[in-house]
């Protein structure tokens, strides 16, 4: 199977925004957080003497907390010590979750955290973070393609690339450009009069996602802001066109508006998860995350791989 054919075989991929960056930091409340549930649930710290409130505690009195409970300091504290390698090495281990989920994966992001070091680029043995772009002045086609695990990976960078700094996508100049470009991309190939939907299209583009049958979308840490008109703009496009393509879903994660506080904040989520609604895109709801941090990540991961699984 060639590289372009490989892409079109592709039936799940990830949309990721900057926000995907805190799914790698480690916060010292959270892990202490992630660290006194874990002890809850295994009985070695009572429910009723939980602390809900850590942020305004020191960390290490916190720590101490949670071992002078036990009856058991000792085992305790090695237990506590495991469990915070744990979750350090879930974080560490994050952007290669993501290349196990999927092979194809569109950033708006600059940098390259989504890039594997350790991994060959297309008949080309070295670090990937070094190579140049695959049409790395053409924002329809613009990709690193490498080989990880044995399997073709490729990243599509939306709005550029550091390395490459003529291609960052910042003012509107470039963004009108950009969606000039896009426009007519999509117009020739999905208006109904030149809509084809073969696996035999030559070229393929990080926008043919949007409009393949049998296709899934996954966003993760990106907030569609007003400026990204280039995405909105195809969003639009494919609503319009939505009944005649087959099976083709966006699912964009969130958390639980009743888990924001702010009742400003609030109300704007409300709204922007209805926007999107209109806009034919699903909104999923992780129950059990609270705020965008590193455990609302790993959330969507594990439900997105059980989902997988599921339709497997």
């Amino acid at each position: 199977m060639g590289i372009k054919e490989s892409f079109l075989a592709e039936r799940r991929v990830l949309l990721a925004g900057n926000g995907i960056s805190d799914a790698q930091k480690i916060s010292w409340n959270d892990m202490l957080s992630y660290v006194q549930e874990k002890l809850i649930q295994k009985d070695k710290s009572p429910e009723s003497e939980k602390i809900e409130e850590i942020n305004n505690i020191s960390p290490t009195l916190f720590f101490e907390s949670l071992c002078k409970k036990s009856a058991d300091q000792n085992k305790t504290e090695k237990e506590l010590r495991l469990l915070v390698k744990e979750y350090v090495g879930d974080k560490s281990n994050f952007v290669h979750k993501l290349w196990n989920i999927y092979n194809v994966i569109l950033t708006t992001n600059f940098d390259n955290n989504l890039v594997i070091s350790k991994a060959n680029v297309i008949e080309n043995d070295g670090d990937p973070k070094e190579k140049h772009l695959t049409y790395e002045n053409n924002v329809q086609f613009r990709r690193l393609d490498f080989i990880y695990d044995k399997i073709q990976k490729s990243i599509f960078f939306i709005h550029g690339y550091f390395r490459n700094p003529s291609t960052i996508c910042l003012g509107y100049e470039q963004y009108t450009e950009n969606l000039s470009k896009i426009e007519n991309f999509v117009v020739q190939k999905y208006s109904e009069k030149n809509y084809k939907n073969k696996t035999e299209n030559k070229s393929v583009s990080w926008i043919d996602y949007f409009f393949k049958e049998n296709t899934t979308i996954d966003i993760l840490g990106l907030s569609l802001c007003d400026e990204e008109i280039d995405l909105w703009w195809i969003l639009n496009y494919r609503k319009k066109i939505l009944q005649r393509i087959k099976n083709n879903n966006i699912n964009y994660y969130d958390i639980p508006v009743d888990c924001i506080e702010d009742n400003s904040a609030k109300a704007k989520r409300a709204a922007k998860q209805k926007i999107l609604e209109s806009f034919g895109i699903n909104i999923v709801q992780i129950e059990k995350a609270k705020k965008y941090n590193s455990d609302f990540y790993s959330l969507c991961l594990k439900k997105i791989k059980e989902e997988i699984k599921n339709t497997d």
